[in-house]
């Protein structure tokens, strides 16, 4: 038996009940075309982004539409395959689907060691919370040694990873969360000061923990913090456009907040990029080397929150935009084996 989640409805706020779990057929072997494989779904990344897919709005690729299948980043096996590259038993990523079983082309997935002993780490440490973390700070915000970096959402997922990649590369870094015990966390992964900004005067704390003023911002939240950061931008500073969590209640929204000091970026001649992870594709491979060399010596640690079964991926992305997760948000799958099919 197949599963799969069905959107329903586009959502206008955080609560996630826009979705039906469907019984179906699993997918059939003589149906597919030549370099097609059957994919078994084993780890689901669960991401801030998933919100906006959903919304019915266009971004940088196409919503998903009322009924069709959830889409995500996903670590699956080939059960099945018609593939001259891919052949029964690999471990691949790729954007696969809210089910348990999928039909893909093998150009839509990438071979991932199944020796590798953690195969979640794969959309979390080594995927796309990593990538972003890394890409966003060297290629985007072109972090130096010396530089003062501050992130938001900085106890989550990428966040965490920010923290302590700004570290490695010689920052000092302050980071925004949004509790006690989320700032503490980041203060022990080396932050310098972490602000909480449900209790303190963002605009007060910046002034006083980045007396010299902000060299790099990388930013998941957007809305007012971004407006309060950009004022303590130096001269030729960057800003790193990761995500715009504050805004995602209702992405379809004409009242959103307004920023209103972007002209100080043009006499502070400051660069404000927005970036997407698989725009980076051509250096996956050396920054997951790189990340992974890190775990290794570790110079990184890194929080998971795994859901065991499909029928909680709603509940994990409320909990996600809510805040309630505690590190990378994962959707673990224990379904049939493998061998499923003959061949």
């Amino acid at each position: 038996m197949n599963l799969q989640q069905i959107l329903t409805k586009h959502p206008n706020s955080n609560k996630i009940d826009c979705f039906d779990l469907v019984k179906g057929d699993i997918p059939d072997p003589s149906l597919l075309t030549e370099e097609q494989v059957i994919v078994q779904t084993k780890y689901i990344s669960i991401d801030a982004t998933n919100k906006v897919w959903i919304s019915g709005v266009k971004t940088y690729m196409e919503p998903i539409k009322i009924g069709e299948v959830m889409k995500g980043l996903a670590v699956g096996e080939v059960v099945y395959s018609k593939s001259q590259t891919l052949k029964l038993g690999d471990l691949v990523l790729g954007l696969l689907t809210w089910q348990l079983y999928g039909v893909f082309h093998s150009s839509q997935l990438k071979k991932v060691p199944k020796e590798y002993p953690h195969h979640q780490h794969f959309v979390g440490l080594l995927g796309i919370s990593g990538l972003t973390a890394y890409i966003g700070l060297k290629e985007v915000g072109e972090v130096k040694e010396g530089d003062t970096l501050v992130v938001s959402a900085a106890a989550g997922a990428v966040g965490e990873l920010v923290v302590q990649f700004g570290k490695l590369m010689g920052a000092k870094v302050v980071g925004l969360a949004g509790s006690e015990e989320k700032c503490k966390y980041v203060e022990q992964l080396g932050a310098e000061y972490c602000i909480n900004y449900k209790k303190e005067d963002i605009f007060e704390a910046l002034k006083k923990h980045c007396s010299k003023g902000v060299d790099v911002y990388f930013d998941n939240v957007g809305g007012e913090i971004l407006e309060t950061v950009i004022n303590f931008m130096n001269i030729k500073g960057r800003i790193a456009l990761c995500g715009a969590i504050s805004e995602y209640g209702d992405v379809t929204s004409k009242n959103k907040y307004g920023i209103k000091n972007l002209s100080s970026l043009i006499g502070k001649r400051i660069k404000m990029q927005g970036f997407i992870m698989s725009d980076y594709a051509a250096k996956f491979d050396e920054i997951g080397k790189i990340i992974l060399g890190y775990l290794q010596t570790g110079k990184i640690t890194f929080k998971e929150d795994i859901t065991d079964g499909l029928e909680n991926a709603p509940k994990a992305l409320e909990k996600l935009l809510n805040g309630e997760n505690n590190g990378k948000t994962i959707i673990r799958i224990v379904g049939e084996k493998a061998n499923l099919y003959d061949k």
